[in-house]
């Protein structure tokens, strides 16, 4: 198990600066005050929930995406590891707060690696993703 939370941290360090802007906070920057929504419609302070526990932050397309759902599935067969070395796992996407709370009931009975068991957390305006320069924009001719 240690072994895949290894190679899944590997990873995700690998692919960092192939994601991030050049204006984004670097590693031990303080993470900008970003305000997001819970399933329930809650705001969630992100900066404040990983100042008070270490956190594994996962940005994923949506619920409707076969490919993050499966994505979150393999990150909640390790959950308990990594909670026990003290990470929460936070994840979030575009979708609104409704829409989490599909995908939470839509996974519920698929068992230990459900997503349901992550903090699924709703960025429906992406203020998250571009205080962390994460999000972008597709050129026009791309989008056509």
């Amino acid at each position: 198990m240690r072994t895949q939370i290894n190679f899944l941290l590997a990873g995700l360090l690998a692919a960092l600066p192939l994601l991030v802007q050049a204006d984004s906070p670097s590693v031990g920057d303080a993470l900008p005050p970003v305000h997001l929504r819970t399933a329930e419609g809650v705001v969630f302070d992100l900066s404040q929930a990983v100042a008070e526990q270490a956190a594994v932050v996962v940005f994923y397309r949506g619920g409707w995406c076969p490919f993050c759902t499966r994505h979150l599935m393999e990150l909640g067969r390790v959950e308990a590891e990594l909670r026990e070395l003290g990470f929460q796992i936070l994840a979030v996407s575009p979708d609104r707060p409704a829409k989490i709370r599909e995908t939470m009931k839509r996974t519920a009975g698929e068992g230990p690696g459900s997503p349901a068991v992550i903090t699924l957390l709703s960025d429906s305006t992406l203020a998250a993703a571009e205080a962390l320069g994460i999000a972008f924009q597709v050129e026009a001719d791309l989008v056509q």
